[in-house]
């Protein structure tokens, strides 16, 4: 008996695993299709089907970019009816309530943000009461989360909802885009989870999605903007070859949305990304394995430097403190964060230039 070597005997499990997803979704709709299953052996002598499996390989690798989308999406909802994740902020389609999740998330985990999310509804249940609550107050509430700088911009922005759209958020992206703290994939997110629109976001989850599966590997070189319906030039890109800015790959995902399926496409990518496609550990049960192929570990921009000792941990230490005191003369602050003055000095600059403390009498504070 001869015996085949284990790699072919690998390759051809993977490939007759492919087949077969592709028969039992109705992908082969053939005269042959009769034949190709009654040809299918078992695991063991999965290498005795080479045509269907070459015939199979064809037919992912010659599809057109619509076939590709169709294909993706397909995959992407079968797999979230049994891996959607509940969320508090998932149950309600109040735009101040998606403001404060979206922004809480933003390189925050899920798990910090429940918690958070609830008591800071609690406090500011409208966003007419958090732009009437003092900036100090919102940071005290705040603490814990990191990155203090988002709870001014969602002070800011609650402001600004409240003296200029008379308490109501507007439901266009431009308009959205200028508010304080908002970006694109916030807006988007606004946009999808608050008003039902088809609308995108890009958030690092997304983002990795789509550039593995659309833009990833060899064929990313043949991949252009007007290929995808994307009217981007070369000034668009980023460090990745042929990969459109996050302006390009939204225009790229609102393409790609069914209609009417804006809120439960973006939860779907959310939910994949954060579990299955993830950056780094991927799983070789994700559903998008044969669409994007074998990948490693995903960068997209250069890793975050060391936190701790770092500029942002003295911030936070420092906006730590004055939370649980009132008033805190800079030499004593100095000693409590284990900061020499001169980086003290330096650190506490910045933070009265972005409104975070400010000086008065001689001592360090939260604003009023």
């Amino acid at each position: 008996m001869i015996r085949t070597p284990l790699a072919i005997r690998r390759a051809g499990c993977f490939f007759l695993f492919v087949l077969k997803f592709k028969v039992e979704n109705g992908q082969f709709l053939t005269n042959r299709q009769s034949r190709t299953q009654s040809k299918v052996r078992p695991w063991g002598n999965c290498f005795k089907v080479g045509p269907w499996i070459a015939e199979c390989c064809v037919k992912i690798h010659s599809m057109t970019i619509d076939e590709k989308k169709q294909a993706f999406n397909r995959t992407l909802f079968s797999w979230h009816k049994d891996h959607y994740r509940d969320m508090p902020w998932r149950n309600t389609r109040d735009p101040y309530h998606i403001l404060i999740s979206e922004i809480m998330l933003q390189q925050t985990q899920v798990d910090r943000v429940r918690t958070k999310y609830t008591d800071f509804l609690k406090r500011f249940p409208t966003v007419r009461v958090l732009a009437k609550a003092p900036l100090g107050e919102v940071l005290r509430a705040w603490s814990g989360l990191g990155y203090n700088r988002r709870a001014r911009y969602l002070h800011d922005c609650a402001k600004k909802i409240v003296h200029e759209y008379s308490g109501k958020f507007p439901n266009d992206l431009e308009e959205l885009k200028r508010l304080p703290g908002i970006g694109l994939s916030t807006a988007g997110a606004l946009l999808a989870f608050s008003f039902g629109e088809d609308e995108p976001m890009i958030d690092t989850n997304i983002r990795r999605i789509l550039v593995r599966v659309f833009f990833g590997g060899k064929r990313s070189k043949k991949i252009r903007g007007r290929t995808l319906g994307i009217n981007s030039s070369r000034s668009d890109l980023v460090s990745f070859p042929h990969v459109p800015s996050d302006k390009g790959l939204y225009i790229f995902a609102k393409s790609l949305i069914p209609k009417g399926k804006g809120r439960i496409w973006n939860y779907a990518m959310l939910d994949l990304g954060a579990t299955s496609c993830t950056a780094r550990n991927h799983s070789d049960r994700c559903p998008l394995m044969r669409l994007h192929g074998e990948v490693g570990d995903f960068r997209y921009k250069k890793p975050q430097k060391k936190f701790h000792g770092s500029r942002r941990f003295y911030r936070g230490k420092i906006l730590s403190l004055l939370t649980e005191r009132k008033r805190v003369a800079p030499l004593q602050l100095g000693k409590a964060v284990a900061l020499p003055t001169s980086a003290l000095r330096d650190i506490l600059r910045d933070l009265k230039r972005e409104r975070l403390v400010v000086s008065s009498r001689g001592k360090i504070m939260l604003p009023k």
